[in-house]
């Protein structure tokens, strides 16, 4: 039961430090989510230096998983119209 209150705590501090990502104060939100999260993950016992490794972790695999797949999709894209073009 307890490592569901941990694994729940966690989830609502990251929730409240990425809300802050809402004013928009930072380009793409650098230092107010790495502050929010250090501050939110103190409260559950987190060192700081882990909470910021998470908050720059999750910012990667969010703005990475999209670059990605963008990428992907453009590079099929242009595939397909080159390939359709008469020459």
């Amino acid at each position: 039961m307890k490592r569901g209150l941990i694994k729940l705590a966690l989830t609502l501090a990251l929730l409240l430090a990425l809300f802050h990502l809402l004013v928009p104060v930072t380009v793409s939100g650098f230092g107010v989510r790495e502050v929010a999260c250090v501050f939110f993950y103190s409260l559950v016992g987190v060192p700081s230096e882990v909470a910021v490794g998470v908050s720059l972790l999750n910012y990667l695999l969010v703005i990475g998983a999209r670059a990605l797949l963008g990428g992907l999709l453009l590079l099929f894209d242009r595939g397909r119209q080159i390939a359709g073009r008469p020459g």
